[in-house]
């Protein structure tokens, strides 16, 4: 009987072991697969893109975790692009999911208006956030936005924020001066659902298997041997216990995690 629940025991344990390294390797192929690719146009200032802003944010993204496209065919047209039709073209001849700009202009005789925008080409709610910042903290503060404009989209709620002083009018196009985030609700998807229901019942198994291990440490065996044997499972259950805390901790960032 013994010798029965033991072996029953070890199977239950390396198929938890295997189980939690088979998760964690489809979740990283998971995030991987769900990451959406982003197209930066860059940064208008005055009546063109400024090359050395543009670049610079460029070389920010990556470090926040966002993968620009490479698309350095952009036309000057179309970096300056902000209709809907437009912005919709580009989506599709670059495959991407967002689309981000922004502009720099004029705000007092000291300061500049910075503006980013977001643009969801699958039809979700766009972002836009704005500052005023004097000249020689435009770089740092466009990079503060930055950061701010895929935080508040990836967030799932968002806050009513309080408007900034509007900005003198401009010919080429009107500067949205009321920064709006609306509230999203964004449900699991099939994908954070099946990891959810794995880790919650690998979390399960192991601590099952945990409890068993430690409740036979100790006990006499059934073998024969020249003193009295006795299982000696502390360790496997340690191990057993090990792995359902990190199962439950995996399942909490799955739910947790925007």
């Amino acid at each position: 009987m013994w010798k029965l629940l033991s072996g029953l025991l070890r199977q239950m344990f390396l198929f938890c072991t295997l189980g939690l390294v088979a998760i964690c390797s489809f979740a990283v192929t998971s995030w991987s697969a769900e990451t959406t690719s982003v197209l930066f146009l860059g940064i208008e200032q005055g009546d063109k893109i400024s090359d050395k802003l543009t670049g610079e944010l460029n070389e920010y993204l990556p470090r926040i975790g966002v993968q620009p496209i490479a698309a350095a065919d952009l036309r000057p047209n179309d970096r300056k692009c902000t209709e809907p039709d437009c912005l919709s073209r580009l989506a599709r001849q670059y495959g991407a999911g967002l689309i981000v700009g922004g502009s720099v202009s004029a705000h007092d005789e000291r300061r500049q208006y910075l503006t980013l925008w977001l643009y969801d080409a699958a039809g979700g709610p766009s972002h836009d956030a704005s500052d005023v910042a004097e000249r020689a903290e435009i770089t740092e503060k466009l990079k503060a936005l930055c950061f701010r404009l895929f935080r508040e989209y990836n967030s799932p709620t968002a806050a009513a924020r309080k408007a900034l002083p509007p900005p003198p009018p401009r010919r080429s196009r009107q500067v949205t001066t009321t920064i709006i985030q609306r509230e999203i609700t964004r449900p699991l998807s099939r994908t954070r659902k099946g990891l959810a229901i794995a880790f919650g019942a690998l979390a399960g198994i192991a601590l099952a298997g945990g409890i068993a291990y430690s409740i036979i440490d100790g006990q006499p065996t059934a073998g024969s041997c020249a003193v009295q044997c006795k299982w000696q499972t502390r360790d496997v259950g340690i191990a057993g216990f090990s792995v359902a805390g990190l199962s439950v901790v995996g399942l909490g960032l799955t739910l947790g995690l925007p």
